[in-house]
């Protein structure tokens, strides 16, 4: 696009633009006249406006064209019937008076429309200005007739009224239609358009792209009827350059009424793509592959390219995970995946696409299955130890805590007005919120144990916020562990007043408990001092606990976390004064033995002995090493295609968990709970150094009994030592790397 249109040097090219052009012509309008709307009403600039040099040359040139427009087509228009009447055409001349006045209605049909609408030039000369001239012209030329002594105007006029109204409204009809679809430029555009495609799709790409574009809609923007065949050209295209084919796409979208030929070719170079699918490598690729398609696809294409490509993300995952129990689990989830989505494909209003896809997915379906086969014959060991995340409800590889659940019974079973506050206690990833989640399924329907989550619930912004997580914790528990449905208590009507209207509350839901009780377990609970000292909430929280200890026999607080009240600021124990403290610690060697060889029903892994006592020996029983050392050996067979594990592979197994559990170590190491001394002791135990040389005395005695208290180092007749050999091995690698 030009910067400006300059008068008169650019008659020819508005001319274009008007006919050919106008979306063009309007873009430019309104670039150099952004008070103009859509319909381009040049004659309501204001004076001012007119006087932009811009916009005075295209108003030049736009009246210019109007009215020479008539001049020199007429005339044309005469010399091809004088042509014709001399060649010998029979009935045929030309009428000099009603050309002239076909000139002057032309004209003057132009200027009244481009005074009412300057919109679109291309409708006003096509539409506008054609019927206002020959609404003139047909008026004029009954004057001109009447006293013209060529009688063959009226004859026009009378005749016209009864079979030529007839004829006359076929024929105007038939003109309207031929003009204003353009039907002369697409006799001529569509044969062109064929030749140039098929010339364009013989070219390499960059070449084919070049070509493409001498196609009639980059130089014709209003081509209503089809350019056949321009979709096989860009499919032809897309096969030999994605990255072409989606720019040439995208053109073809935006121009005018041919945006069909655009999706057609998005379908078939998809459907393309697709059907050369040959392997499981090949799906997994189709993830990547598609990726060139534009944000915008066809609606036809939005119900299934989806899932496809989450089919073949699923192969890809299957083709890289590490571990054959993985790859079968990943390849079964796109084998499952593939088969409901060619079951709903029958389903599809687009027959096309239902028949198409639906074809292609039956051949992946095949070799999907045909993998899953091969894979079936390479024996793989379920992964189902749990790591990182507590085990659900009533989880089959929960294992032990006998002695926890009937401490709890003991304790709870007293009478309600006796029943003492609570206090879990162990050591950060030793199964305390597992514990926790496996009471509904341990202490009988007459408890209603609530876990509460104090890692989120003390993000509140202060205690009625506080009070409305506990209340929703409280409700949502009791309905879905005991199918007990509690009164609602909202966060405004906690804003008034919270702890008084918690109170009164809770009344209302021990009303409604019957013989039932509540067991609400706080775990976490030590994050109640990160409220405190922020600020947003006081020591009354403290005071409504005991309160709550005190006066709500129905209600059994279980306070879980890695402290015990004396770690903690003196408050804490202020308040919580008869608090009995349940210890819970690493599993008993048998608990552990089952959770390592019998986690499951029918587990097919066979441990040789020394295998299953040296992971004992090793992980000192800790629950949460246990699990990430069994994985990770799970992981490491099943690499191998074996289900029998040695004591070898138990020590492949501990080096993998040195890197794949450093999360675990780097807690422990540099944790809150850890200071200075306290590494320094253990830095000194694990490298068989003197520990009296870690610190002061009496430092070191206090690092001591609270590394012991931690279940880190036990106590024997030689010293100390670490309860896990695995944290010692941890640190003597942190060590001999040079890390402190």
């Amino acid at each position: 696009m030009p910067d400006t249109l300059r008068f008169p040097h650019d008659l020819l090219r508005l001319l274009y633009w008007m006919y050919f052009k106008p979306l063009t012509l309007r873009a430019y309008a309104q670039r150099i006249a952004p008070e103009l709307d859509e319909d381009l009403k040049l004659w309501e600039l204001s004076d001012e406006q007119r006087t932009d040099p811009q916009v005075r040359h295209l108003l030049r040139l736009s009246l210019t064209l109007i009215c020479g427009t008539p001049l020199v087509i007429v005339p044309f228009i005469g010399a091809v019937i004088n042509w014709l009447a001399e060649s010998g055409v029979p009935d045929i001349a030309f009428r000099r008076i009603p050309a002239m006045v076909a000139m002057l209605g032309w004209t003057i049909g132009d200027l009244i429309g481009f005074w009412l609408r300057w919109k679109r030039l291309r409708s006003l000369v096509n539409l506008a200005s054609w019927g206002i001239a020959m609404y003139l012209y047909m008026y004029l030329y009954l004057l001109i007739s009447l006293v013209s002594p060529d009688i063959y105007g009226i004859f026009f006029i009378l005749a016209g009224g009864v079979a030529g109204g007839v004829a006359g409204g076929v024929a105007w009809t038939i003109a309207f239609l031929l003009f204003y679809f353009r039907l002369p430029f697409y006799l001529i555009e569509l044969p062109w358009n064929l030749i140039v495609g098929r010339w364009a799709e013989s070219a390499p790409p960059e070449e084919a792209t070049r070509r493409f574009r001498l196609i009639p809609l980059y130089w014709d923007e209003v081509i209503w009827l089809p350019l056949w065949g321009l979709d096989h050209t860009l499919v032809e295209i897309g096969k030999k350059d994605r990255r072409l084919a989606r720019t040439l796409i995208a053109e073809v979208a935006q121009s005018f009424r041919q945006g069909w030929a655009a999706r057609n070719a998005l379908i078939e170079l998809t459907i393309y793509d697709l059907e050369r699918v040959a392997d499981v490598q090949t799906i997994a690729s189709v993830a990547e592959q598609l990726t060139w398609l534009p944000p915008d696809i066809p609606a036809e294409l939005e119900t299934v390219l989806p899932p496809i490509r989450e089919i073949a993300q699923y192969v890809q995952a299957a083709l890289e995970s590490d571990t054959l129990y993985n790859k079968q689990q990943q390849m079964r989830d796109a084998y499952e995946r593939t088969r409901r989505v060619r079951a709903g494909l029958a389903l599809n209003k687009d027959r096309r696409i239902a028949v198409q896809f639906g074809r292609i997915l039956e051949r992946w379906e095949a070799i999907l299955f045909q993998q899953l086969v091969e894979l079936k014959d390479r024996e793989s060991i379920p992964n189902v130890y749990v790591v990182g995340n507590p085990l659900a409800t009533n989880s089959k590889v929960f294992k032990g805590r006998h002695d926890l659940f009937l401490a709890l019974e003991r304790e709870l079973a007293t009478a309600a007005e006796q029943r003492p506050a609570l206090l879990l206690y162990g050591g950060r990833r030793c199964g305390k919120t597992s514990a926790i989640k496996q009471l509904p399924v341990h202490l009988g329907p007459r408890l209603i144990p609530v876990e509460v989550d104090m890692q989120d619930a003390v993000n509140a912004e202060g205690a009625s916020g506080l009070l409305s997580n506990l209340a929703k914790q409280i409700r949502e528990n009791a309905l879905t562990h005991r199918r007990l449905k509690l009164p609602e208590l909202t966060r405004d009507a906690l804003a008034v007043d919270p702890y008084p209207i918690f109170g009164a509350w809770l009344s209302q839901v021990e009303a409604a408990l019957g013989e039932r009780w509540i067991l609400l377990c706080l775990d976490e609970y030590e994050r109640l001092q990160e409220m405190l000292d922020d600020g947003r909430i006081d020591r009354r929280i403290f005071g409504y606990l005991r309160h709550i200890i005190q006066h709500h026999p129905q209600i059994t607080i279980l306070l879980s976390g890695s402290h015990t009240l004396t770690d903690l600021p003196p408050l804490w124990s202020d308040y919580f004064i008869n608090v009995r403290t349940l210890k819970i610690g690493h599993l008993k060697e048998d608990e552990a033995r089952e959770l390592i060889v019998r986690p499951k029903e029918d587990f097919p892994l066979i441990y040789d002995e020394d295998a299953v006592e040296h992971i004992l020996k090793v992980t000192g029983c800790q629950p949460y090493l246990v699990q990430i050392t069994c994985r990770d050996l799970v992981n490491i067979l099943n690499e191998q295609n074996r289900t029998h594990a040695t004591r070898a592979d138990a020590e492949h197994a501990f080096a993998s968990v040195l890197t794949t559990g450093a999360r675990y170590f780097d807690e422990l190491w540099r944790g809150r709970d850890t200071d200075d001394t306290q590494r320094a002791v253990m830095r000194a135990i694990a490298l068989r150094q003197d520990v009296r040389r870690s610190g002061d005395a009496e430092a070191v005695n206090v690092a001591l009994n609270r590394l012991v208290r931690r279940d880190i180092l036990t106590k024997t007749a030689n010293g100390y030592r670490f309860r896990v050999e695995l944290v010692q091995r941890w640190i003597k690698q942190r060590v001999t790397e040079g890390e402190r």
